[in-house]
């Protein structure tokens, strides 16, 4: 047997190989998508006829059993203002501090980790934890204005300062350290 006829040999079980992963691949997605279409389909079918101007534009009546929607859309979009204007000043200052002013060393490297890991968690996740912090944990119900989704909203603010702060502490990163600090030469 020659050199080439194992090396062909070896690269028929690879292409093989990548062949079968790649099936299971699209296995997986088929799986994952047909479900997702299936309801999509059912809930625009059975749910498409209770959408009217009445409903998007009134505020709920019978303690949210009837009535549009209109209040939560907009109280959601002061929500997340509010989470913008915190977030993004906190999340460029931090960033900042670390790409120019922190000195390296273990500390530094546990904050680097502890922003990629949470780059990775879905906001959602800071929600729930949250929700559940306020409302099972320390059983925080009375005399606040706030149900369980504008709790999650404030937790969601937690994931946009890691978020503004992991793109722009990579994003000054990049820069070569001797334009750090430099006029523009205008």
């Amino acid at each position: 047997m020659t050199a080439l006829t194992v090396r062909s040999s070896r690269n028929q079980r690879l292409d093989w190989l990548q062949k079968f992963v790649f099936s299971l691949t699209f296995l997986a997605t088929v799986v994952v998508c047909v479900p997702v279409a299936v309801v999509s389909v059912y809930v625009i079918s059975h749910g498409a006829s209770a959408i009217s101007w009445e409903f998007l534009f009134s505020g709920p009546a019978r303690a949210g059993r009837e009535g549009g929607f209109f209040p939560v859309i907009v109280l959601t979009m002061y929500a997340l203002l509010l989470v913008m204007l915190f977030a993004v000043p906190v999340g460029v200052l931090c960033s900042i501090y670390l790409a120019e002013y922190a000195q390296p060393g273990r500390l530094l490297r546990l904050i680097n980790l502890t922003i990629i890991n949470l780059a990775g968690v879905p906001s959602i996740v800071y929600g729930l934890f949250g929700a559940a912090l306020f409302f099972d944990v320390i059983q925080l119900t009375r005399g606040v204005a706030i149900d369980h989704s504008g709790n999650t909203r404030g937790f969601t603010g937690a994931g946009c300062v890691e978020a503004s702060n992991n793109v722009l502490h990579r994003a000054t990163g990049s820069v070569p350290g001797h334009h750090h600090g430099q006029p523009t030469g205008r």
